[in-house]
């Protein structure tokens, strides 16, 4: 048994290839791959997964030059009567890539190899969503309805295989309390777009610069922070089924669905070494990425998800089951 580790994951795990490059060969004898994931619900209900999707994650920065706006210091505001701004700047291109209300990527071709569930998938999300639950989810996260309504089966479609754009945050300027007239030199977001499978990172990452390129914005910079590819493996892997035989242990309501909407580095195990990856666990976690990130330790009266110590058993129980 091989043990791989990484404290990077909301960074993008950029050294992960490292892990693989250095024990590449040792790894490719394995006969599957265990992630550890908490994937129950408070109920004890099961939702195991087999994949992620991919994702790229980009700097988009505006700043002063030839084009106009001050090009190494902010200036005073009342200058903006004669100078352009890099931040209504940056503004302007972000908008060129979407739809007015944010929700359609206009960037050409960025849909284009987007592909449908296929039999397997599509048997998986028809079994499980019955587990679907619009309100829970909605009450869990404090919104009040998905994009255009859409609920059940579609909504769970439309999670698993679009593809995504957004903004993580974006700044320039003067951002402290009170006033502050300046008209700043530079403005920066962070973007990332999440990608289903068959999309290549590096494809939507040039349709970008092609589509800002095109629309007049070839002085704003693109920085890449990060990338890769979607993941994914059969339910019929013999690892899937050994995880499968331990959940039915623990709990009799279960799932089994594709993928999840985020992203991992677990292309570097299936598209790499061509190794079937469970990312699959007893437990409860949620408040993921959030100041509030917690995973339960000792469920309370009436919680039917296990607590730690079942947990470590479980992933025993995995290992058995795969070695026989």
């Amino acid at each position: 048994m091989e043990l791989a580790a990484e404290g990077e994951e909301e960074l993008g795990s950029p050294h992960y290839p490292q892990i693989i490059d250095a024990y590449e060969e040792r790894l490719r004898s394995a006969d599957g791959v265990l992630f550890p994931f908490n994937s129950q619900r408070p109920d004890g209900t099961v939702s195991m997964i087999l994949g992620v999707k991919g994702i790229i994650y980009f700097e988009l920065t505006a700043q002063g030059g030839d084009w106009g706006g001050p090009a190494s210091a902010e200036i005073h505001g009342s200058y903006k009567a004669i100078v352009d701004s890099p931040v209504w700047r940056l503004v302007k291109a972000l908008s060129t890539m979407v739809s007015e209300d944010g929700n359609t990527i206009l960037v050409p071709g960025y849909y284009d190899d987007i592909r449908p569930p296929n039999d397997e998938e599509s048997m998986l999300i028809n079994a499980g969503v019955e587990q679907w639950s619009d309100q829970q989810m909605q009450e869990m996260f404090g919104v009040s309805q998905w994009i255009d309504g859409k609920t059940g089966i579609d909504a769970a479609i439309e999670l698993l295989y679009s593809t995504t754009l957004n903004i993580d945050g974006i700044w320039g300027g003067y951002t402290g309390e009170g006033t502050k007239t300046i008209l700043p030199h530079q403005a920066t977001a962070k973007v990332d777009s999440r990608l289903p499978p068959d999309i290549d990172p590096d494809e939507a990452m040039a349709k970008i610069r092609a589509h800002l390129d095109a629309n007049g914005y070839d002085d704003v910079e693109i920085r890449q922070l990060g990338g890769y590819p979607a993941s994914q493996t059969s339910v019929e892997a013999p690892a899937v089924q050994a995880a499968l035989s331990v959940f039915r242990k623990y709990s009799t309501d279960m799932s089994v669905q594709p993928r999840v909407a985020g992203s991992a580095p677990f292309y570097q195990f299936t598209e790499r070494l061509g190794l079937p990856l469970v990312p699959a666990g007893l437990g409860f976690g949620t408040g993921a990425h959030a100041p509030n990130e917690i995973m339960l330790v000792e469920p309370a009266d009436g919680v039917e998800a296990v607590g730690l110590a079942e947990v470590q058993k479980a992933y025993v129980d995995f290992v058995y089951a795969l070695a026989n």
